[in-house]
């Protein structure tokens, strides 16, 4: 998948993670585009690999260290491709989404909105989610919008690496699958300690169980808020944070109400339909096919054609649910 991947974005140069390198050199022989592999470290961590001829390998620190230290950015056209990611999960081999600078501005504003997944210059955000997953939620763009600090992990993702680096960066807010999360609760309790900032975790990536919310919410003070969204939407569709009739202090209805993904947030819309297309009531009973349109949406998939029954007239998105 990841030979298929980087053959067809057609990449020519890949930036590569050290604990990451021992996948890329048995997927080297099958690279047919990449030119060079820049390694994320410095001279003195380099290491070497079994790389065709026609791939070199690049140290990140000296790649870097003859260039200019400033920057002027071109003028670009908005629709002008900012980025491209790639669905997981799914059958068949993964699906190209390209986003266009447009659509990853709006993205970012959708998550700033209030109900949404707002940043502010006050927080430090750590996204325990890669950048390669749907560009680590937008929270790279997001953030920097509002001029937020960003914190990155790494590779260590246990529960004590976790809390060390929140309580040393500040983190008040971070984003992540429920199996972090878990992982992350169940050391606090077994080790006794507290994350000192952290205000708010965002959950997304599969359903978060209620023990979660409770635990967090009850034994740590710390807001656990539901969120739902596609590496095809950018990937914001929805999110829970609390409605003015969400009273904490009538707990299992609090809860309760915590367990769904959400409402959609400004920018995108949804609905269910039936197998011929026809709209659905939204009465929270009727099931139907999931569909979704948006300013951060995708219109087709990157250089597949094998899709076009997912894309229908009004520019509405089949998600597969």
């Amino acid at each position: 998948q990841i030979a298929y991947i980087v053959n067809h974005a057609e990449d020519k140069i890949l930036f590569v993670d050290i604990n990451i390198l021992p996948l890329i050199e048995k997927a080297a022989s099958n690279l047919k585009t990449v030119k060079a592999i820049v390694l994320m470290t410095d001279k003195r961590n380099m290491i070497n690999c079994k790389l065709p001829d026609h791939i070199s390998l690049i140290c990140f620190e000296e790649f870097i260290e003859h260039q200019l230290p400033d920057y002027s950015w071109p003028d670009l056209d908005e629709k002008t491709a900012s980025s491209l990611c790639y669905t997981s999960g799914t059958t068949g081999n993964p699906k190209g989404v390209l986003y266009s600078h447009r659509s990853t501005v709006l993205h970012a504003y959708g998550i700033n909105l209030k109900d949404a997944i707002p940043y502010g210059s006050k927080d430090a955000v750590l996204p325990v989610v890669p950048m390669f997953h749907v560009n680590a939620w937008g929270t790279p763009y997001a953030a920097l919008m509002c001029g937020a600090k960003i914190v990155f992990p790494g590779h260590k993702l246990d529960g004590e690496s976790l809390t060390n680096l929140m309580n040393e960066e500040k983190v008040t807010i971070s984003l992540g699958v429920p199996t972090i999360w878990l992982l992350l609760l169940n050391y606090l309790r077994g080790s006794g300690k507290r994350l000192e900032t952290v205000k708010r975790l965002i959950i997304g990536g599969s359903a978060c169980p209620r023990t979660l919310f409770e635990g967090f919410g009850e034994e740590y003070k710390v807001d656990v808020i539901h969120a739902w969204g596609m590496t095809e939407m950018s990937p914001i569709g929805t999110a829970n944070n609390p409605l003015f009739n969400m009273s904490p202090k009538n707990k299992e209805e609090f809860y309760n109400q915590k367990l769904p993904q959400g409402r959609t947030v400004f920018g995108h819309q949804m609905k269910i339909v039936d197998d011929y297309n026809n709209t659905l009531p939204e009465d929270g009973k009727t099931q139907g096919r999931l569909l979704s349109r948006g300013f951060w949406v995708l219109k087709s998939y990157y250089k597949d054609n094998t899709q076009n029954d997912r894309f229908i007239e009004g520019g509405w998105f089949d998600t597969g649910d």
